[in-house]
């Protein structure tokens, strides 16, 4: 899922866009273990926010684990957009990075 709602909505929603999208998927391995590592880290904590608010409901009462139930899903999603954004960050560090070695290879093989 987070493949199609990347290619969607990380992108201007054109065919160009979700095109561009596509090539980088194909032509760059550190991309694909990016989104793999997003969609890890958003099944498990809303895993985490599910065995939670499971167990707060069997053992509290009705109008704590009403108010908990309010804040927990804000909150997993919160953290879960907060490590997106490290991880994207992350992504484009290593991706500008390779960028530059690759050009200084290529500067360097033509002398």
């Amino acid at each position: 899922m987070v493949f199609y709602f990347a290619q969607r909505y990380g992108t201007d929603g054109t065919r160009e866009g979700m095109s561009a999208f596509d090539k980088m998927w194909d032509a760059y391995p550190a991309f694909r273990h990016g989104m793999y590592q997003i969609s890890i880290i958003w099944t498990v904590i809303y895993l985490l926010q599910a065995g939670a608010t499971a167990l707060i409901i069997a053992s509290t009462t009705f109008s704590a684990a009403y108010n908990w139930n309010q804040i927990l899903p804000i909150t997993a999603f919160v953290v879960a957009m907060a490590l997106t954004m490290l991880i994207a960050r992350h992504g484009q560090r290593a991706g500008r990075q390779a960028a530059a070695d690759a050009a200084g290879d290529q500067g360097n093989s033509s002398t």
